[in-house]
């Protein structure tokens, strides 16, 4: 197995608590429940299956998600798959924090996975654009799976690599 945490610099770290990466996990469990801990999380799935939450009592498939997604505020547990055969970067947001990259109050997303329909299949790109404090525009772009560009309306730019093979990761 392979798991890599990685703690944002300046100034995703205001936003951002941690960036985790794994791969190769081989639980012995299938399913895995969450109790509601006040994260929230946007999730890249590098695989090309879908991943489901489950109903909690009946653990009934209820939601599909791939690629990337957001998972809310919760105020129930949630049931999701144990993370066998998976490869992800789970993206933690410091608490309260994630409503630059939604443009959504918390409120609206309570208990909610959003699926987002940013990621470009074709180019394997996603675009984010969100505004920060002091009404800086910074638009985030994912080249790969692995590194993405952070950069502000004042032209300043921020690369960040999270590839599991490099050095320094």
């Amino acid at each position: 197995m392979i798991a890599k945490l990685h703690i944002p610099a300046p100034p995703l770290d205001l936003f951002v608590e941690s960036f985790f990466y794994y791969t190769g996990f081989q639980p012995e469990h299938a399913v895995d429940r969450f109790i509601p801990d006040g994260n929230v999380y946007m999730i890249f799935d590098l695989t090309d299956q879908p991943k489901y939450i489950y109903d909690n009592h009946t653990l009934k498939e209820i939601q599909s998600c791939k690629r990337v997604w957001f998972s809310g505020f919760r105020t129930e547990p949630i049931t999701i798959p144990s993370g066998a055969e998976s490869e992800m970067i789970v993206v933690n947001f410091h608490k309260g924090k994630a409503f630059p990259f939604l443009s959504l109050p918390l409120g609206e997303v309570t208990n909610c996975d959003q699926t987002f329909k940013l990621w470009n299949l074709t180019t394997g790109q996603c675009t984010l654009t969100f505004h920060g404090f002091d009404d800086v525009i910074y638009t985030t772009r994912f080249l790969s799976e692995h590194e993405f560009f952070l950069g502000t309306a004042q032209g300043r730019l921020f690369y960040y690599n999270f590839h599991p093979h490099l050095p320094g990761t």
